[in-house]
């Protein structure tokens, strides 16, 4: 039973949970001013909300949506309002635009945190103070360095995990229809704001599963059926739309034999090479059968920077013969298949970074709270009230530390870029740029019109009719330094191809080097001008 003394009174819970709200939005608020370039991946939501906003959709048919449609519908509708009010149409108004929904999504992570650990530690009837665990679940939420960078750009993560964490709360204890249905359609929420939200559907028919003990199987089967009508009630329209399971990586591709390579567009000779906006070349690496799980492990420490991990441990030691009974069923699901996911992309494609940990580790968020909770109030009643203090401080200063790191702020180099083609061509809108994934940050901010390129210098014949036609413009490529060409994946050969074209006399004439940005590996980012 619960501890019934030194408990965390309501009004203090209140002001604890406030103060580290305020202390949570406001780090996050001063990480998205801080960061001076949007990543990859965040251009590629603002360009997507971009053409849903202009085709509307009818967009979702097109190759080049590859992404989900929640976050950048919300995107769209944000922008058109702030417009409404007198913002410039500018590349600016969409990253803000699409911050904010970051940030307001964060912060709804780190109060969703909370509430799921004060939920478990009632449902389990754990002899800690429910509140305490809250306070505590909510403060490593908030310091996450993976919840503060996500809630500063312009991603769809923490909309994701916002959604991921309230079906999370309801799978604790799925005891009615209504509960059951929320489930479902925050599902089908999460769905469509990335593809993992289908997860929750086998999470909660796990948790139905998880209460055949204590309810009738006919009841149980009502609303599992309901579970599933709700979640493909909601998700059917886009996938009427788009013709498949998902416009990422769609379902058959990931469990068939199939290699990264063979996924990547590949034209033939005579294509004009118009790729989707969200195709970049991988830094993709072998991994042998039997290391596939200890590399997922180890990057879901990274993901929690061994902290959360660390702490969630002995909590789920604790509870292993519960794992599988209500209210743990369903989270414990989500964990596993998410865990096993990663397996299948790092198997499949070769590829695993620790935001693909970051669903698995913010499940462990509340069970480390718990655990930090419980030794707080141990050490609190036992006398020593300081070296309480100083353990949270101590599980928290690592997780603080790393969420100083400024997001992307390797990539600044970009920006300075784009402000310096701003200064130098008035007249640039309207005009391409000609370049890979990354350099793409830049036609963002200059308001220029991406062509994208392969980024493979073998193909040089494709490159050389690429450069000829499409008018005037830009050709933005990266160069690695001197002595480490081989080094950087994305950048080999691209010294040498540099080489080749400015020895081409049907290339060269029409190029001119007008920028070269030093970037902080030493290379350059090269900005070539295009004449007609």
């Amino acid at each position: 039973m619960p501890d019934t003394n030194d408990h965390v009174r309501p009004a203090g819970f209140v002001r604890s949970a406030a103060i580290v709200l305020a202390i949570g939005g406001a780090w996050r608020l001063l990480m998205a001013m801080l960061m001076p370039v949007l990543s990859r991946d965040g251009v590629t939501f603002c360009w997507y909300a971009r053409s849903l906003g202009e085709q509307g959709l009818e967009y979702l048919k097109d190759p080049s949506a590859q992404q989900h449609p929640l976050f950048p519908a919300l995107l769209v509708g944000v922008q058109r309002a702030v417009l409404a009010v007198g913002a410039p149409d500018d590349p600016l108004t969409w990253q803000r635009c699409g911050q904010a929904i970051a940030l307001v999504s964060g912060i709804a992570v780190i109060l969703l945190s909370g509430s799921l650990a004060r939920r478990l530690v009632q449902r389990l009837e754990l002899p800690l103070d429910a509140g305490r665990a809250g306070i505590c679940a909510m403060l490593l939420a908030a310091l996450l360095p993976l919840n503060v960078w996500l809630s500063a750009d312009v991603m769809s993560d923490q909309l994701h995990l916002a959604l991921y964490l309230g079906a999370a709360c309801l799978l604790v204890n799925l005891s009615d229809g209504r509960r059951t249905a929320a489930v479902g359609a925050l599902a089908a929420l999460a769905f469509l704001t990335r593809q993992e939200g289908v997860v929750l559907v086998l999470a909660g028919l796990a948790a139905l599963v998880a209460r055949r003990r204590s309810e009738r199987a006919v009841k149980l089967a009502q609303r599992a059926v309901l579970l599933v009508g709700v979640f493909v009630i909601c998700v059917s329209p886009y996938w009427a739309l788009t013709g498949s399971f998902s416009s990422k990586k769609n379902i058959e591709d990931v469990f068939a034999n199939v290699a990264v390579s063979d996924l990547m567009p590949r034209p033939a000779q005579n294509d004009a090479l118009d790729l989707p906006t969200s195709f970049a070349r991988l830094d993709t690496r072998e991994v042998a059968w039997y290391a596939l799980l200890p590399t997922a492990v180890y990057e879901l420490f990274r993901a929690g920077r061994i902290v959360v991990p660390l702490l969630a441990l002995p909590v789920l030691l604790q509870l292993r013969r519960r794992l599988l009974q209500p209210p743990l069923a369903g989270l414990m699901t989500c964990v596993a298949a998410h865990v096993a996911l990663t397996l299948i992309l790092l198997e499949r494609f070769g590829y695993l970074q620790p935001r693909h940990m970051l669903v698995p580790t913010a499940l462990l968020v509340p069970l480390a709270g718990m655990l930090l909770a419980r030794v707080h109030f141990v050490l609190r009643t036992g006398g020593r009230p300081w070296l309480a203090r100083l353990i949270v401080v101590a599980a928290l200063l690592p997780l603080a530390t790393y969420a100083l790191r400024v997001p992307n702020a390797w990539d600044a180099y970009l920006r300075r870029a784009a402000d310096r083609l701003i200064a130098e061509d008035s007249a640039r809108r309207g005009k391409r740029m000609l370049c890979g994934a990354s350099p793409r940050r830049v036609a963002f901010y200059a308001d220029l019109e991406w062509q994208p390129w392969f980024e493979d210098p073998q193909a040089y014949d494709i490159l050389c009719r690429k450069l000829r036609t499409g008018g005037a413009g830009y050709f933005a490529i990266e160069v690695a330094p001197d002595g480490a060409r081989d080094e950087h994946f994305e950048l080999a050969g691209n010294h040498d191809l540099i080489t080749k074209l400015m020895a081409d006399p049907a290339i060269a004439p029409h190029m001119k080097l007008v920028h070269s940005e030093p970037a902080p590996n030493g290379g350059a980012l090269q900005i070539y001008s295009l004449s007609e």
